[in-house]
């Protein structure tokens, strides 16, 4: 059996002691994602506040959350989460699992998927993948990343993702969601996974 480690600090994840891509690299590295005209400071400044509404998210999913002291201490974070409690409670989407790390043996990369769940179609029950973000607006890059964790998904649990939808939180507290549906995204993802094998592999550009 294959042994998956990932170290949250570095974002590195290895699989047997060789390192793999994970999603978000391989899309920054090909540039499907580009924030380089975004300040550092701002950068991290999200990357925070997406991770602490997540964990807030999860524990308000559970009925773990403590909401007064949350919004004590991140008073920044609430109107985000307001956008996500709003989600929960108008649309028909379950979920299942949040944030499970996987790795693809096929394919060799990882990704840790927001939320895997269903969703009631015509009173059919299919199986959906939503990603949340906290950004001014859904970047197209979304597509390939919710068809990266598809794959996953697929892989892993032998199920098959009916849907993608991109979860916006806004700073007004209230969400906006949008699907995506355009087949190439998965070969936009699987391109930059080309890539960085051959790069690594071939032409020793990539060291890890």
């Amino acid at each position: 059996m294959n042994k998956y480690e990932f170290d949250p600090v570095t974002h590195i994840g290895k699989v047997n002691g060789e390192i793999w891509p994970s999603v978000t690299q391989l899309l920054n590295r090909y540039k499907l994602i580009n924030y380089d005209d975004v300040p550092e400071s701002v950068l991290e400044e999200k990357r925070i506040l997406g991770t602490r509404v997540h964990r807030a998210s999860l524990l308000l999913d559970n009925n773990n959350l403590d909401e007064q002291h949350f919004n004590k201490t991140f008073p920044e974070c609430i109107p985000y989460l307001e956008g996500y409690r709003k989600f929960r409670v108008i649309e028909k989407f379950e979920p299942d699992e949040k944030e499970v790390r996987l790795f693809s043996n096929k394919r060799k990369f990882h990704g840790s998927p927001d939320e895997i769940g269903s969703r009631d179609f015509n009173g059919k029950i299919i199986s959906v993948v939503i990603d949340y973000k906290g950004t001014y607006h859904m970047y197209k890059s979304a597509g390939a990343q919710l068809a990266a964790y598809a794959m996953l998904i697929e892989e892993n649990y032998k199920t098959k993702i009916k849907e993608r939808w991109g979860l916006l939180l806004k700073p007004s507290g209230n969400y906006e969601l949008t699907q995506f549906k355009d087949k190439l995204d998965f070969t936009d993802f699987e391109a930059c996974l080309y890539m960085y094998w051959r790069c690594r592999n071939k032409y020793k550009t990539i060291k890890e």
